[in-house]
């Protein structure tokens, strides 16, 4: 859990990260003094008081992300079934790559939740090819041309996207309220690149299409989507760097 804390708090403007059990324990966090879990577990406390009074008005809680603007930053409290999910932010943090964030811890609870108690034993790993010629991630090519024959047997389009910086503002296509962008997508591929190798470009270009959108239509909740089946075929250990390097600092 304490990965995707420091996902979390790899973002862009977040200045600390916790996640707190819905009693309000804290079971990870990455703070810097003069915050401590205690104070964020007491302000999650009187906030969910403010919500249940603001519910008890008849109107109904949101599922999204709650934001707290003060003089010098925000907090942000995202709730999931049996989380609280807390970001301490700049007033100049990208809200929309925190919630891109949040969206994945939550995917990645969810999922850590739903495994077996038991694992099945791992089948026996394929041989691999010599050192120094696969990417870090340990990424097999042959999941690239399993990809390839799904793509082609679904009738998925496979003409390459334009990910180039050099782009007219002419040619330019305009990004759809709530999109995470080109620029966004960019630094998604860049980090596909170390991890995949050459197979980069067809992986993240094939995940857009599955989901029928480019980088200028794709949401942050499907972003969060995408993300996770990226990282799903990376060996095991190295997916929560993966994730925190694509949650990094996208200002390119």
């Amino acid at each position: 859990m304490q990965d995707l804390v420091q996902s979390i708090s790899g973002v862009q403007g977040v200045t600390g990260a916790a996640i707190f059990s819905r009693e309000g324990s804290c079971l990870a966090h990455a703070l810097s003094p003069p915050y401590e879990p205690i104070l964020l577990a007491e302000a999650l406390r009187e906030l969910k008081t403010a919500m249940e009074c603001y519910a008890g008005t008849g109107m109904e809680k949101g599922r999204g992300t709650l934001l707290l603007s003060f003089e010098q930053g925000r907090l942000a409290v995202r709730q999931a079934e049996e989380y609280d999910l807390v970001a301490l932010t700049s007033a100049a943090a990208n809200m929309a790559v925190l919630s891109v964030a949040f969206n994945v811890a939550v995917l990645r609870l969810q999922q850590s939740r739903s495994a077996p108690a038991f694992p099945a034993p791992r089948a026996a790993e394929p041989p691999r090819r010599p050192s120094g010629t696969v990417p870090p991630g340990g990424y097999d090519e042959r999941l690239s041309q399993s990809m390839a024959r799904d793509m082609s047997s679904s009738g998925i389009e496979a003409q390459s996207m334009n990910w180039s910086r050099s782009q007219s503002q002419s040619q330019a296509v305009a990004t759809a309220p709530g999109a995470v962008g080109m620029k966004v997508m960019r630094h998604v591929l860049e980090v596909a690149l170390r991890y995949f190798g050459p197979d980069a470009r067809h992986l993240v270009e094939g995940e857009l299409r599955r989901r029928n959108a480019t980088p200028q239509t794709l949401t942050s909740a499907h972003f969060a989507d995408l993300i996770v089946a990226l990282s799903s075929r990376l060996a095991e250990e190295h997916r929560p760097k993966f994730m925190q390097e694509v949650l990094g600092d996208v200002r390119r």
